[in-house]
């Protein structure tokens, strides 16, 4: 939880960087949970399934979370990489 010394504070700010391929499709997923309790087996936690679409103008990242705990985070590109981000 944002609570918790564990899990993120409100006044963090959750960046993701997506490092994508040249072109293709591809999934990723990322979990959170409180790292005190067993509540993730009843999915409170945040699960987010990101699905990642490349071509060569562009970027884009569907974000779903699959736990019943939402975070605030950021997505952006890695460095260097000067495609559009789409972000749905």
């Amino acid at each position: 939880t944002d609570e918790s010394e564990y899990g993120f504070n409100k006044d963090e700010k959750l960046v993701l960087t997506v490092y994508p391929i040249k072109e293709g499709k591809f999934t990723s997923e990322l979990f959170f949970d409180d790292g005190l309790t067993y509540a993730y087996l009843d999915n409170v936690c945040t699960k987010l399934k990101l699905t990642v679409k490349c071509t060569n103008s562009e970027v884009e990242v569907k974000a779903e979370n699959l736990g019943k705990v939402n975070t605030d985070y950021e997505l952006r590109l890695v460095d260097g990489d000067n495609r559009r981000l789409i972000i749905k």
